[in-house]
């Protein structure tokens, strides 16, 4: 976490395209394990093989080190998009800024990285913590509704249910103090009257 704190993006980019191993191991989303346990039924020990979370991965997803506009931010709170209404409110990762910023990889390469540790191609894969503080500016800052139309239309597209299960301090907030857009009373409304 430190030395990706400390680097600045075309360092790390250097690095980790010089480091095979390390590349590939940070492409991982997942590791399988192979676990020993007892069983008590049968008073023995079994194998099996579970999947858990990368570290490195995990660590390069949630640090900050991509330099957009002039601010370090962690892949986990981009997404892919070249909406101009959007960038206003969540950090876009344009095919543009990809170009200018691929160091020593190709475009693809580095898009497919990118996704790799996280960068989400829709606002309804976003974790709960940046959806719902995402949905709690736009109360404020979106009164064409345009904004949010975009963001409504993704999610109902995605046919997700993502959200029921994830709970976030922005989650809670956003059932207390949020309101959505609705057509029919032509405006924001607090979430508990829709």
């Amino acid at each position: 976490e430190n030395i990706l704190a400390n680097l600045e993006m075309f360092e790390i980019l250097n690095w980790i395209s010089s480091h095979d191993e390390l590349y590939e191991e940070i492409k991982k989303n997942v590791t399988e394990e192979t676990l020993n346990y007892r069983s008590c039924k049968h008073c023995s020990f079994q194998k099996g093989k579970k999947e858990v979370p990368c570290y490195l991965n995990y660590k390069f997803s949630v640090t900050a080190w991509l330099l957009i506009d002039d601010k370090k931010i962690s892949p986990s709170e981009c997404i892919f998009s070249e909406n101009y209404l959007l960038a206003k409110h969540i950090t876009c990762i344009t095919k543009e800024w990809i170009e200018q910023n691929r160091g020593p990889f190709s475009s693809r390469d580095f898009t497919e990285l990118l996704s790799d540790l996280g960068v989400k191609s829709k606002i309804a894969e976003l974790d709960s913590e940046y959806f719902y503080s995402l949905l709690l500016s736009l109360q404020e800052d979106d009164a064409t509704y345009k904004i949010s139309q975009l963001i409504y239309q993704s999610v109902v597209r995605s046919k997700k249910e993502k959200y029921e299960c994830f709970d976030s301090e922005a989650k809670y907030e956003f059932g207390k103090r949020g309101k959505v857009w609705t057509k029919n009373k032509k405006g924001y409304q607090p979430v508990s009257e829709v």
